[in-house]
């Protein structure tokens, strides 16, 4: 790494042993990128939040004591320009997340190890690249990709209406879904851009159920923000009944057909979706708002951690919003085990507001970061390297700390999941379906008739019809699918060109 060149140094204070007077000397101050990884459990999400410990002010006050940055700038993100690349709320894990800043470059070589041990241990900078002057990762960056950990039992098509039976009082009707639970409670989501700005209305709190001292699951414990309880399974109960009562009761295994079959329910979000039914907003507020691109969404093999089986849901995404990924999952789990019909993902993308099962945040973490435009405009610029981050520390991380964790979590969150949404979910199907479907959004209609009447002429026309002009079937405006409809107007385009 250059650090030549002294434009914008930094002037720090030394004392001169001599005559204990002091001098300055000059110290490049050059913007880099750290990639880290971290344990998001032990830290109130990513973002710096007065009064709370997140992962960034233990990452600032780490580089602080590293001398990357200058006391005097300590505790200001604006005056160090400060930036990340995706957010990641309470509870959810990274293993290669981006933040941008100007760093102090003395002894460079050194600089991360420093870092890492001026660090807690759940909290790890691989790899310091020097970039542009006014690199923006958030902007520049052009997909973002997540992993997803479920454990292979909860695609057992039978019932798991017995785990209920060690707390009577959980078959309370009133009792809500475990993802209504958790979602305003601990655990966060993927999301790297804005949550709803509207907040939910409040729900009223469930009576609390008398704590028995005898019962080493009882709800003593709340969350903070509702009245709600946790799971009501220890991990030692969940285990215990895993490995005993669940296997007597069901000879269900993951095979490689089952897996295929995972993949191929997956295919069905991979492409351009409008994911309204996706977040928390209501659907026609946000339709217009809810687009999103999945590039690639592959399940892994099975593999073992102490003891408990699991696959991995790899999702490769240009970007996310609130809730969207742990729906997907929650869809996928739902139509593997027949808790909801076949079709019930093409029906999630309509305009109707359909329900779709949150699945726990547990198994969720970030994975990477891309910047393939960025490569693409500065390759070949040697003071400016490739933004690819393959370091072989970042997979030790993920299999040596995030993982374990992750496995240690799964049973006494899903278990419980997997036994309200059999209780409860089907009737909120249901009833939502028995409503009418909504009236066509009139900001489509437009684009609805501009895609007709151009599928129209391509038909009457001469010139070769291309691969992805199929054959317009549909005999109403509102049956033709929202991936057909175009995405700019002619004279949007005609516009933009004369710029």
């Amino acid at each position: 790494m250059d650090i030549s060149d002294t434009t914008n140094p930094e002037s720090i204070p030394k004392p001169n042993s001599a005559n204990e007077t002091t001098e300055k000397i000059s110290i490049p101050k050059r913007r880099v990128c750290l990639c880290f990884g971290y344990l998001g459990s032990e830290f109130s999400g990513l973002q710096v939040n007065p009064g709370a410990r997140t992962v960034e002010s233990e990452l600032e006050a780490a580089i602080v004591t590293a001398g990357g940055i200058s006391p005097v700038n300590a505790g200001s993100f604006t005056k160090v320009g400060w930036g990340r690349c995706a957010r990641t709320d309470k509870g959810v894990h990274a293993t290669a997340q981006i933040v941008s800043l100007k760093m102090l470059l003395s002894e460079p070589d050194t600089l991360v190890q420093r870092i890492n041990a001026a660090l807690p241990p759940s909290i790890r900078v691989f790899a310091m690249l020097r970039t542009t002057e006014h690199f923006n990762p958030k902007s520049w960056c052009s997909g973002r990709t997540y992993r997803y950990l479920i454990p292979t039992f909860v695609f057992d098509p039978s019932s798991f209406a017995d785990v209920s039976e060690m707390y009577p009082w959980a078959k309370d009707e009133n009792m809500p879904l475990i993802d209504d639970v958790e979602s305003d409670g601990e655990g966060g989501d993927d999301s790297d851009d804005d949550k709803p700005k509207k907040r939910r209305k409040e729900k009223t709190p469930i009576e609390q159920p008398p704590a028995q001292a005898t019962d080493p699951g009882n709800m003593s414990e709340y969350f903070p923000q509702k009245n709600y309880p946790k799971p009501y399974l220890t991990h030692e109960q969940s285990i215990e009944y895993l490995q005993t009562t669940r296997k007597q009761s069901s000879q269900f295994e993951w095979s490689d057909e089952l897996s295929d079959k995972v993949n191929e329910v997956a295919k069905r979000f991979v492409g351009t979706r409008n994911y309204h039914n996706y977040t928390t907003a209501k659907a026609q507020e946000s339709w217009n708002h809810c687009n999103r691109v999945i590039r690639k969404i592959k399940c892994s093999k099975a593999f073992t951690i102490d003891g408990l089986e699991m696959v991995e849901v790899t999702l490769d995404g240009q970007s996310f919003i609130y809730h969207q990924i742990r729906k997907m999952i929650g869809a996928i789990i739902c139509v593997i085990r027949g808790t909801v019909p076949s079709d019930f993902i093409d029906l999630t993308f309509s305009e109707r507001a359909v329900p779709v099962p949150l699945a726990p945040s547990v198994g969720l973490f970030l994975d990477r970061c891309h910047f393939d435009q960025y490569n693409k405009k500065f390759a070949g610029d040697s003071a400016h390297p490739q933004l690819i981050f393959n370091q072989p520390e970042i997979e030790s991380f993920v299999t040596s700390s995030i993982h374990p964790h992750i496995a240690h979590s799964l049973p006494e969150w899903f278990l419980p999941w997997l036994e309200s949404t059999e209780r409860v979910y089907p009737s909120k199907l249901e009833k939502a379906l028995a409503q009418p479907a909504p009236p066509l959004n009139p900001q489509k209609i437009p684009r609805l008739k501009a895609r007709e009447r151009e599928l129209a002429l391509i038909a009457k026309s001469h010139i070769p019809k291309k691969k992805d002009d199929a054959p317009f079937t549909a005999s109403k405006e509102s049956d033709i699918p929202f991936s057909d409809l175009p995405q700019k107007t002619k004279r949007q385009e005609s516009t933009q060109s004369e710029d």
